[in-house]
Formats: C-alpha cells, structure tokens, sequence
C-alpha cells in the first residue's frame, strides 16, 4: 500500500534526483506528452535545455543585431563607409580572436562566444564612428580627404585609445569570478575589443584616405557646423544655463536609483529569468504545479557515524520534526523520508487507522516494520536509511525554482537538523544545492567584479587626465548608469542573475568611451581658448555628435536581444538600453557642470590674466 501511495506521490525505488537526471533527456525525446511526465523536472533536463535554447536564440539574434545594425548606421551616418569600415573593423577583429583563443587552446562555447562578439560589434561602431564624425565634418568644410583624415585622428585617436583600454580592463574584471564561463567572457570580450581597437586605429583611416578631394560644402560654410552640431550647440547652452536644477534632478534620481539599487534580488528563478514564453520552461513549470509533480529536489543526509543510529526512536521523531519544519518553507511542496514507510505500514497493520499514522515508539516495532517491508518485496528503505543504519535521508520537493530563497531555505534546513543532531555530520545532496550555491556565488563574484572595475577605471582616468580630482570627478557620470541600472532591475523586480549581472561592469565599461571623448576634448579646447564655458560648448558641437550616434546605434545593435521570447535576454537588451542612455545623458547633462564647476582644467584667462 506505502508503495502504491508513493508511487503516486512521485517517489522512486532509487535515488529520486539522480535517475531523473539519467532518464529525462531519453524520455523526454521519447514521449508524445513530454510535459505530462515528472521526470520532465530534472535540473540536468533544464541545463541541457537552457544551453540549447540560449545558444539557438543567440545565433539568431546576432543576425538581427547585424542587420539593424547596419539599417541604422546607414540613416545615421548616411555614408557607405560608415557601415563598411565598422564591418571591416568588426570581421577582422573577431577572425583574430578566434585565432587567437585557437592557438592559446582557450575555452570557448556557443554560449560565451556570442556576447564577446555583439561586443566587439558595439566598440567597432563606436571608435569608427568618433573617427568618422571628426573626418566627415572637416570633409565638409575643407573637402580635403588626406588632411580630414590626419585631423580626425589627431582630434580622436588618442580618446579611442584610452577609451579601448579602459572598456579592456573593466571586462576583465570578469577574472575575479572563480567561474570558467564567466572568466571566459571577461577574456574574449577583452581580447576582441584589443584586436578591434588596433584595427580602428590603423585600418579605418586608411579605408578614409581612399577617395579624390570634394568641394566644401557651401551649406556647412554658411552656417559654420553641421546641423547636429549646431543642435548640440543649442544643447550645452541650455545645460550652462540650468546648471542648478539639472544637478537637482540627477541628484534625486541618483538617490531613487539608490534605493532600488538595495532592493535587487541575487537569485536565477526560472519563471523570472526565462519566463514562460519559452516552451520548455513552460512545461517544466506546468509540471510543477500539478498535483504530483515537482520541480527539483535535493537531499539532507543525517550522517551519525555509528551503526544503528538512525532506528533510534528518538532519533526518528526528530526526523519528523525536521520533516515539519522542511514543509514550512514558501517552496517546499512536500518531503519524503523513511518515516513515510513506517508510518504508513504502522497504519496498515492498524486497519487503516489514520489516528496510527504515527512514527512508532519503540525500537523494536521499527526493526519489526522494516523487516516486515523488506520481505513483502520492498526496495525503497535501502534509499532513505543505509544497510548500517548509520544514515538518514531526507528529500525535499519544490515546487518553484529562485536561488536565493532556496539556498536560504537549504541552509536554514541544515542547521535546524544541526541543532536537532549535534553529534551527527549534516550535508545537503544533490545536483540542486550545487546548482544553486553556483548561482549565487555567480551574482556576488559579478558584483564583486563591478566594484574592482569601478576602482580600475577609476584609477585608469587619473592616469589618463594626470589627476586624482579629474579622475574621481569623471567617475561621477560612469558610475551613475551603473547605480541607475541597479535601481531599474531592483524596481522592476528583474533578479540579479548571470546575464544581467554581467552587464553592469560592461556598462562601465562603455560609458567611461563617451566620459574620456568629452573630458579629452574639452581639455584641449580649454588649453586653445582657457575658457570653460566657450571650450564646452565647442566640445558639444565637435564631439557631440559622435557620442549621439554612437549611442543610438550601439542600442539597435542590443536591441535584437528585446525580440527574444526569453525574459531573460528581453531584460538584457533592455536594460543595456537603459545603460546606454543614462550613460549618454549624464555625460552631456553632468559631465559639462562638473567640469565648470571645478575647473578641472586650471584656472581661466581673459586677455592673459587669470579670472
């Protein structure tokens, strides 16, 4: 009778958590009905599902990212070499970090592979773009290709440099976390951004210089600057001009954004996280909420060392206590020992009596019970209790599947049986609590990586700007996406989980580009004309632009991730929208009175005197 019952609650003859995660791939190819099956619930089932899904959606989405891409840089730019030497750049680039991670024998995946590469797409566009901004609008007022070129580089190399480096270091601090495919992310993104920064500034002024001379553009003349340029001008006029309510409103966003910051959750949960749109995840969780199916399960092994320990009376109504306590947990959907055999024959052999569905009190009625299971043909005790009797197991179901509150529950689950058995060695079992210790070392080694990328650049832009105050006051604007990614995903309720942790270090790294162009740029401005506010305006007509079309068309290339059925990769097409744009917003509302404000240039002049 235990056994029909159990049977029917899901209970195997062996190890419950290991034989799904043997027969689940098979039987799953199998039957008709996949979804219907309990085995469908195996953690092995959904890693293998997950890699497959993700590597399928992300080939697919790197030929959206391409296209748009390229549809976008086409409206931007309006110009053939605009798209192609991003291409050049992006194909050579990626072809030599193939070759590279071939030779070194690196470790690589069709997971890992496809984020170094949108990546390197992204920084190509975006150090071919600085260059061609600079070159297009000199073409337009010289018409001379070779001096447009040489002025372009002269105006920009050295900010594509530094801007390279940087974005370099920020992605490897990806190093920090002790995971293989995470550290591989760090460095392939990295490497990829080397080789195509080297190719931006060797490769792309040479694809410039081909061409005859044109005639100025009379339009150009007339007005002195391009149209964006002069739109950028109207721009920094207006944020010179509200420098009081601009710092107020960043102000205030800054400290919401904080707030939110400490409302993020850590945890991978599979509804979430992947959402059901997916259809494996979608039958997985259809599973879990049926009457007799579960999600996953894990084990806690009681280990008391010495033989016969584990019949103790004492010892079982402990178990029991456990048990009750294991139910009271938000994702335990039910829990499964040796009790549920001796209770359940116990209340056979009283005429089924539900008031006997007790453990039993004394040893010998145990001994009797498990004796008399065994030689009605009953296999499963050897699971739950050893030949020795020195072991007890406990299984716990679930029902739902989120990282952080599991691995709460696991280790609130062992140290109340530690407490229950202080002499015995408690350990959960099982693919879970591996599975999801990984997870949440995962997005705390990210946030840890985040922070030693903010204190690298940091140091990076000191280096760079030869100064301490420059360089922590040009943290401010980078670090400020970063806080206002946090506090969306932790408004939004979007968990912490691989892919979005990964980005906030990658934020940084793309938003301190746009912090180095505009510090470099004004810098030299200033030292032409020692005056703040003419110098910053300048910046906004000359530079401007670039970070403008950059960042527009670094977002149409994440925005293939926001047509993902996934939530997962919807959220990191989206919140690198949100990055990107916070990024661009605070350097060209922030950055300028930080600049003014602190005059981190030097002192201005008037007519060579000092103000």
């Amino acid at each position: 009778m235990w056994k029909a019952e159990g049977e029917a609650k899901g209970v195997k003859a062996e190890a419950p958590d290991m034989k799904t995660g043997r027969e689940t791939s098979e039987i799953i190819a199998k039957e008709k009905y996949a979804p219907l099956h309990p085995l469908a619930t195996g953690m092995p089932y959904l890693s293998h599902q997950k890699l497959k899904y993700i590597g399928e959606e992300m080939s697919r989405i790197f030929l959206i990212t391409i296209l748009c891409s390229i549809i976008v840089m086409f409206l931007v730019t309006r110009s053939l070499r605009g798209i192609v030497s991003p291409l050049i750049t992006t194909f050579a680039g990626v072809i030599m970090t193939f070759g590279l991670v071939g030779y070194l024998g690196l470790y690589m995946d069709a997971t890992n592979i496809m984020v170094p590469v949108i990546l390197a797409f992204a920084v190509s566009i975006a150090y071919n773009i600085h260059i061609h901004s600079f070159f297009r609008k000199n073409m337009m007022l010289t018409g001379k290709r070779k001096e447009s070129v040489l002025y372009a580089m002269k105006e920009t190399g050295w900010s594509v440099l530094f801007s390279g480096l940087t974005t370099i270091v920020a992605l490897l601090s990806f190093l920090s976390v002790m995971l293989k495919p995470i550290r591989s992310v760090g460095i392939l993104s990295s490497i990829a951004v080397g080789f195509i920064l080297l190719v931006a500034l060797t490769i792309s002024p040479i694809l410039l210089s081909f061409g005859k001379d044109k005639e100025p553009n009379a339009k150009v003349l007339k007005k002195g600057d391009t149209r964006m340029g002069l739109i950028l001008n109207s721009l920094g006029q207006f944020v010179l001009g509200h420098g009081k309510p601009i710092a107020i409103v960043f102000a205030v966003i800054t400290a919401i954004s904080i707030y939110g910051v400490t409302k993020m959750e850590p945890a991978f949960d599979v509804e979430r996280t992947m959402g059901r749109k997916v259809e494996y995840v979608n039958k997985m969780l259809y599973v879990a909420e049926s009457e007799i199916g579960s999600f996953y399960s894990y084990d806690l092994v009681i280990d008391f060392g010495t033989n016969d320990k584990a019949k103790e009376v004492e010892n079982l109504k402990k178990l029991e206590q456990l048990q009750d306590h294991a139910q009271k947990y938000p994702l335990t959907k039910r829990s499964t020992s040796i009790l549920d055999i001796l209770k359940d024959l116990d209340r056979t052999l009283n005429e089924n009596r539900q008031e006997m569905y007790v453990v039993p009190e004394t040893e010998e009625q145990v001994a009797q019970l498990l004796l008399l299971y065994e030689n009605a043909g009953g296999s499963e005790a050897s699971y739950w209790m050893d030949y020795d009797y020195k072991k007890l197991r406990l299984m716990v179901e679930i029902s739902s599947y989120n990282s952080n509150e599991l691995q709460k529950e696991i280790e609130d689950l062992q140290n109340y049986a530690r407490e229950l058995y202080p002499n015995a060695k408690v350990t959960a079992v099982g693919n879970l609590p591996q599975f999801t210790a990984m997870q949440q070392y995962l997005e705390v080694g990210q946030m840890t990586s985040f922070l030693i990328s903010v204190v690298i650049v940091a140091v990076l832009l000191m280096i760079v700007f030869g100064s301490v105050r420059t360089g922590l006051i040009g943290m401010i604007p980078n670090i400020a996406p970063g806080i206002f990614v946090g506090g969306y995903l932790g408004f939004s309720n979007i968990p912490l989980d691989m892919m979005t942790a990964t980005l906030i270090p990658m934020i940084i790294g793309l938003s301190v580009d746009d912090t180095i162009h505009f510090i470099n740029h004004g810098h030299v401005e200033f030292d032409r004309c020692k005056d703040y506010k003419d110098s910053i305006l300048k910046v906004f007509r000359a530079a401007g632009p670039a970070l403008v079309m950059t960042t527009i068309i670094m977002v149409a290339t994440f925005a293939g991730f926001t047509t993902s059925a996934a939530t997962q990769m919807f959220n990191f097409g989206f919140v690198v929208f949100v990055g990107l744009v916070s990024a661009l917003l605070a350097d060209l509302f922030v950055t300028p009175l930080l600049i003014k404000k602190f005059h981190i240039f030097g002192k201005e002049t008037v007519s060579g005197k000092e103000k």
